[in-house]
């Protein structure tokens, strides 16, 4: 990102701060699409990719005055995001630990649906997907975001070791995966 770049961010939160719903406005506009991208990517679906992003541009409104410049505006609204999203991973896990427990059986998904992607982007969403979450957000982050593994330390609340370590596993998951499938 560059530095003017992260000025003009910081001036967008500013400007949030003291209610400039057109500065917001700007904010969704360029960071919306990304994150709804980690978001589908961590999460699997739309609809929660859509109420995630939504949720952060809430929060974005309600926190702005306490931003912390030090950091950069993308990874503070990145930290959110990822932050809503493993809440939402915790309350699935709860549900089907209930639904396990109670009389219910839940029926998985057959894995024929799961793969029945032909391009390789389908393929390559369907390899991240059987990534443990963080593995998930630092390869989401690190490949398809393009932050430094600095940035995604931040970001994901990890030291620089365990994001590093993360990116390691999730691209050796990741290409043993589609390896499976032909693709080097």
């Amino acid at each position: 990102m560059t530095g003017s770049k992260i000025h003009d961010d910081a001036t967008l939160i500013q400007q949030v701060a003291q209610g400039d719903e057109n500065a917001l406005c700007s904010l969704v506009g360029r960071y919306g699409p990304r994150l709804w991208r980690v978001a589908f990517y961590l999460l699997g679906d739309k609809a929660s990719a859509d109420d995630v992003e939504q949720e952060v541009f809430i929060r974005v409104w309600q926190y702005a005055g306490r931003y912390n410049p030090s950091y950069t505006p993308a990874a503070w609204m990145y930290r959110i995001a990822c932050n809503l999203c493993y809440s939402e991973l915790r309350r699935r896990r709860r549900h089907l630990e209930f639904l396990r427990s109670s009389a219910f059986v839940g029926v998985a998904p057959s894995a024929a649906d799961a793969m029945n992607a032909e391009e390789l982007q389908q393929l390559l969403q369907s390899a991240i997907a059987t990534l443990p979450s963080k593995q998930k957000a630092v390869f989401e982050l690190r490949e398809i975001e393009q932050f430094s593994n600095e940035e995604v330390a931040h970001i994901l609340g990890l030291s620089a070791d365990q994001a590093k370590s993360n990116y390691h596993h999730a691209r050796k998951a990741v290409a043993k995966y589609l390896s499976r499938y032909g693709i080097q």
